[in-house]
Order: structure tokens, then sequence, then C-alpha cells
């Protein structure tokens, strides 16, 4: 086999190994011991790691023997699978990443909304969904200009969230709820006074907030702003939605605990 065919071979056999692992059924880890040793050899020819041996993995039934770790061998895997991909000339970009669906359990409902203004990446709106699942957000809506949540892009990024959080696409906005505009030049997040229920309208990754959208929200609850102290003036989008959010739910759990009565 020609040399570039062999580490994309056995690149994608070490990256399939973790898709495997996360769903429990690698069986055969003396195999895969194997495969990584090759992966090894090709990547640092010169340098031996300490693994177990076929044989031994074979004498404890497929199970692997202490000390060793199956998370551990799925990480030198892995590693070893991007350093292959590398030395191709192939970037790990973020659509190469195996998607690992989070298991979708119980979990709380803070009363919070998201109004989505014009936001343009797919892969933000994706990262937004993923973490308004993940902060326990009650809905989101998402101005006419968003990108499909279908968007391949958006679907990777989200890793299952859009077919269990409420969504809404609305042509005008029409809250029903107090809201308030994550922007630049508003209150301090640190001296912001949060509501216990509420909409915030988060703007695009290039304008902002539109005047529309920035003029209803100064009408109701105003404008919050994330401090921030180094030499960047703004943070992407995605991230500054996982801060407010870690912050509003933080302070609706306290505020819970301290009239006595749980989420």
């Amino acid at each position: 086999m020609p040399p570039k065919a062999q580490k994309r071979k056995v690149a994608a056999l070490l990256r399939s190994l973790a898709q495997l692992w996360r769903s429990a059924q690698v069986s055969n880890w003396g195999y895969w011991i194997e495969v990584i040793q090759l992966g090894h050899r090709i990547v640092e020819p010169n340098l031996s790691i300490p693994l177990p041996t076929p044989h031994e993995v074979h004498y404890f039934s497929s199970t692997l023997p202490p000390p060793w770790k199956e998370e551990d061998l799925v990480r030198l895997a892995d590693e070893l699978a991007w350093k292959l991909l590398s030395s191709l000339g192939i970037n790990a970009a973020d659509w190469n990443l195996h998607q690992q669906h989070d298991p979708i359990g119980a979990s709380l409902r803070f009363p919070i909304q998201l109004y989505l203004d014009q936001i343009r990446s797919p892969y933000n709106l994706g990262a937004i969904f993923r973490t308004a699942s993940a902060f326990g957000v009650e809905k989101i809506w998402l101005s006419k200009d968003c990108p499909s949540v279908d968007h391949p892009r958006c679907q990777k990024t989200a890793m299952g969230s859009t077919t269990h959080l409420a969504w809404e696409r609305c042509e005008e906005l029409r809250p029903s709820l107090p809201m308030f505009g994550l922007e630049l030049g508003g209150t301090s997040l640190d001296q912001f006074n949060f509501p216990h229920r509420a909409l915030v309208a988060i703007g695009s990754e290039e304008w902002g907030l539109s005047p529309q959208t920035l003029m209803q929200c100064k009408k109701s609850l105003g404008i919050v702003t994330i401090p921030l102290h180094g030499q960047k003036s703004s943070l992407n989008v995605a991230a500054s939605v996982a801060i407010l959010l870690y912050e509003w739910t933080k302070f609706l759990s306290n505020q819970s605990k301290e009239l006595g009565f749980g989420l």
C-alpha cells in the first residue's frame, strides 16, 4: 500500500475507535492495540510506547489488563490519527469531528427565551442551540434572516439539540415577555438586574442587534454588556450567549434556594 494511502487508512481506523468506544462496541482490544502500535510506528518510527501486547489482552478475555485504561488508549488513538492527517496536510476542521450526541434525560427548564436577530453563521446557530439546551432555555425564536436549522453545519454543532429544544421562526418579533438585548454599550453584566422571566435578543456576528430590535430592548429592560479587559473588544456570539446564560441561570438558581423551593 502506498505510504499516503496507508496513513489515511490507519487514521480512519484510529478515528473509528473513538466512535465504537463511546457506544460500548469495542470487543477486540487486541486488534485495536495492533492498529495503535502501527499508527505510532508511522508517526514516530524511532520511538516505542508501552502497551499491553495482544497476547496479554487475549488472556484477559478481550478486556484490558491492569493498569491499562480504555480511555487512555482511545485518546492516544485519536492523537495519532490527527498527527497522521496533519502529515498529509489535512486540517483538523470542525466539520471533520465525529459527532457525539449527549444522552437526553430529565432536565431543568428555566423561564428564559432567546431571540436570534439575523445570526448569519450556521456554525454559530448550532452552537447557540447546544448551549441553550445545556442551560435549560425554554425556547428560541429565530428571525427570518437566520440560517436553516437543517443546515449540515448547524446540525453538526447543535449535536442533536434542535430536536428537543422548542424553537420557532418569526417574520416579526412581537414579544409577550419583557426583553433585553446583549450588545455593546449597555449595563455591565455584573451589575445587571436579571429578570425572573424574560427574552434576550442576540444580534448578528457583524452588525449586532438590528435598530428595530435594539429600540424594543431599550423600551423594555435595556441592554446588557459583557465586560472585557483584553485587547479584543468583542467575543464570538456563541461564546457571549454561554457567558450570559451561565450568569442568568446562576441568578435564578440562587433565587430559588433563597425562597426555599427548587427549580
